[in-house]
C-alpha cells in the first residue's frame, strides 16, 4: 500500500514489481481457481498456440525456485547453476545477468525449463562468493521442503521490507548501555534484585545485552581495549563466519531433550564440535573448517594454533514447568463443534449459495437446510411455529460456525457474492485429529474472529470488544479451576471486577448485568468449543 516506504528509488520499485510478478505467476494460489495464475492461463489459452509453444508453456509448470551456486559463467550466453537442495546442475540461458554473476556466487531465484535447457525467470537474492558461505550451509542443511518455508513473498517481507528498510542500530558501547539501562533498571526496581524471567526470549535478550556490554567495554587486562577490539585484531572474517556455522551445526545436531544431565550434554556438544572442525565441506572446496581457519590465520599473521571457541548448550526452564497438552483424547462427545463445522463447509461443496447483498449473510433457507444435519442444533421455531424467514446472527451457533469458517479461510465470498470453499486448505484441516482441529478452532476464535460481530446488540458488542482485548487475563482466571469443575459466573465476575462492583450505584444489578455479559460473550463460546 505504501511502496515508497520500502522502495525509495525507481530501480528499487521496478525490481520489486518484477519479483512480485514472478511470485504471483508461479507461486500464488488463487482462492477462486485453486491454482496458480500460470495454471489458469494454460487451462484457458493453451490451445491458442502451436505445438512448439505449447511445450514451452507446459514446461514452465516444472519451474524450480531454490538456492543455487554459480558453477560457470559464459558472459552473454549462459551460466551453470547448481541447486543446493537437489545437488543437480542446470544450464541457464541468460544474457544480462551473466555480466554481473561470477563463479562461486550464490543466488536465490527461479529458473524455468526452456527447450533443452533452462531460462532465468527472476533472481530474488544474490550474494558474492566471499559472503555466501553461511547462506549456502543454511540452505543445504535445511529440510528438503525448504521452498515451502522460504518463499519469494517471505523474502520480500523479511528482507526487502522489514530488514533492509529498518535503520541499523549502532553496535557500540553507548548503544549497549542505553538498551541495558532500558531493560534492566525497571526490572530491578520491580523485582527488588530478584531475577525471574517469564520466557526464554526475555532471558536470551538479557544475556545478549550483557554480552554486548562486556564486549564493548574497555578492560585493563587487554591494555585498555575492549574484547571486540581484540577480536578484530586476531580473528579473521572467515573464522568468524565459520564460527557462526559451527553454532548452527551444533544446534541442528544436538537435542538437549535427549540428555539426562548437563555433563552428558556437554560431552556430546564437544564431540559435535570436533566432528565439524575436521569434516571436509564442499563449500570450502572440500577442505575442513580447521584447515581454512589456519590458512587465514597464517595469511593475517596470527600465530595461534588453538581453537578457543567452545559451544555450550544450557537448557533454561525460566522457573516454569513445561506442560504438554494431550489432544488425542478429545472427540465428538466433548463437543460436536468440529463435526458441525465440517458439515457446514461440506454443504457449500454440493450447493451453490449466494450471500445476502447488504450484510453478506447466509440466506435463511440454507441455514435451515444446513442445520438439519447438525448435532448441536439452533432453534428454528418461534412461539411454537416453524420460522420461515429470519437473519443469520439470531441463530448464534450456526453464525459462530460461519464466522469460524471464514476466519480460518475454509470458505470465502467471491466478488459476485457466491460462497466458495478453499478445498486445499480445508482438506489439510480435515486430515488432522479431532483434538487438533478443535484446538485450531479455539485459536481462530481468539485471534481471528471479531467478537463484536458475533453480537446482535450494540451494548453487548461493547463488552465483547473489551473482553477480547483482555482475554489473556480472563484465561488466567480459569487457571485455578480443576478439570470438570463447574464455573460460577458470579465468581468469575468478582475476579475480573473486584471491589469496583461494590462501589457502583446498584451492586446487585451490576452483578446481574455483568454476569449476563460474560455468559453471552465468553462462556457460551467456550462451551461450544469444549473448553468448559
Amino acid at each position: 500500500l505504501t511502496p515508497e516506504k520500502h522502495y525509495r528509488t525507481f530501480d528499487d520499485k521496478n525490481w520489486a514489481e518484477l519479483r512480485f510478478a514472478d511470485h504471483f505467476m508461479f507461486s500464488y494460489i488463487s482462492q477462486y481457481y485453486e491454482m496458480t495464475p500460470l495454471e489458469v492461463f494454460l487451462s484457458k489459452n493453451l490451445s491458442n498456440y502451436n505445438r512448439h509453444d505449447q511445450q514451452i508453456f507446459l514446461g514452465f509448470k516444472d519451474n524450480i525456485f531454490s538456492g543455487f551456486t554459480i558453477a560457470k559463467v559464459v558472459v552473454g550466453f549462459y551460466f551453470m547453476a547448481k541447486d543446493l537442495t537437489s545437488g543437480k546442475e542446470y544450464k541457464v540461458r541468460e544474457n544480462k545477468a551473466t555480466y554481473t554473476l561470477k563463479e562461486g556466487d550464490y543466488i536465490v531465484g527461479r529458473i524455468l525449463p526452456y527447450e533443452t535447457d533452462y531460462a532465468l525467470s527472476n533472481v530474488n537474492l544474490t550474494y558474492p562468493k566471499e559472503s555466501s558461505y553461511i547462506l549456502k550451509r543454511l540452505w543445504k542443511n535445511s529440510p528438503s521442503d525448504i521452498t515451502r518455508i522460504v518463499t519469494p513473498l517471505m523474502i520480500e517481507k523479511e528482507l526487502f521490507q522489514k530488514y533492509r528498510s529498518t535503520p541499523k542500530e549502532k553496535n557500540n558501547l553507548e548503544s549497549a548501555e542505553k538498551k541495558l539501562k532500558h531493560f534492566l533498571f525497571p526490572l530491578m526496581r520491580e523485582l527488588s534484585g530478584k531475577f525471574n524471567f517469564s520466557s526464554n526470549d526475555e532471558l536470551i535478550e538479557f544475556q545478549q545485552l550483557f554480552m554486548d556490554f562486556w564486549n564493548f567495554s574497555s578492560r585493563d587486562e587487554f591494555g585498555g581495549k575492549s574484547p571486540e577490539e581484540i577480536n578484530e585484531q586476531k580473528i579473521g572474517p572467515k573464522e568468524k563466519e565459520l564460527t557462526r556455522d559451527l553454532m548452527f551445526y551444533v544446534q541442528s545436531e544436538v537435542d538437549p531433550g535427549n540428555f539426562s544431565n548437563q555433563d552428558e550434554l556437554n560431552k556430546e556438544v564437544k564431540k559435535c564440535q570436533e566432528r565439524w572442525l575436521h569434516q571436509p565441506q564442499e563449500e570450502l572446496d572440500h577442505k575442513t573448517p580447521w584447515e581454512v581457519i589456519l590458512e587465514e590465520r597464517k595469511r593475517l599473521g596470527n600465530p595461534r594454533k588453538d581453537y578457543s571457541i567452545s559451544i555450550t548448550i544450557t537448557p533454561v526452564s525460566c522457573g516454569m514447568k513445561e506442560e504438554y497438552i494431550d489432544l488425542t483424547g478429545l472427540n465428538m462427545k466433548d463437543t460436536p463443534l468440529v463435526k458441525d463445522l465440517e458439515t457446514f463447509v461440506y454443504y457449500f461443496t454440493k450447493n451453490r449459495v449466494k450471500v445476502t447483498l447488504k450484510n453478506r449473510w447466509i440466506p435463511f433457507k440454507h441455514l435451515k437446510l444446513i442445520e438439519e444435519n447438525f448435532i448441536n442444533k439452533d432453534i428454528f421455531n418461534f412461539l411454537g411455529k416453524e420460522e420461515k424467514r429470519g437473519e443469520e446472527p439470531f441463530k448464534r451457533y450456526i453464525c459462530f460456525i460461519d464466522f469460524l469458517s471464514r476466519a480460518a479461510k475454509f470458505i470465502y465470498i467471491d466478488k459476485k457474492g457466491w460462497v466458495q470453499v478453499n478445498a486445499r486448505h480445508f482438506k489439510e484441516f480435515s486430515e488432522k485429529s479431532y483434538g487438533e482441529k478443535l484446538f485450531e478452532l479455539f485459536f481462530t476464535w481468539v485471534e481471528k474472529v471479531n467478537w463484536t460481530k458475533l453480537q446482535i446488540r450494540d451494548f453487548i458488542a461493547i463488552y465483547a470488544k473489551e473482553y477480547q482485548e483482555i482475554f489473556i487475563d480472563i484465561l488466567y482466571c480459569f487457571h485455578k479451576y480443576e478439570v470438570n469443575k463447574n464455573i460460577e459466573t458470579e465468581e468469575l465476575v468478582n475476579q475480573l471486577y473486584g471491589s469496583t462492583i461494590e462501589n457502583m450505584e446498584s451492586p446487585e444489578e451490576a452483578m446481574g448485568h455483568l454476569t449476563t455479559m460474560i455468559d453471552r460473550v465468553i462462556l457460551l463460546y467456550l462451551k461450544w468449543l469444549g473448553v468448559i
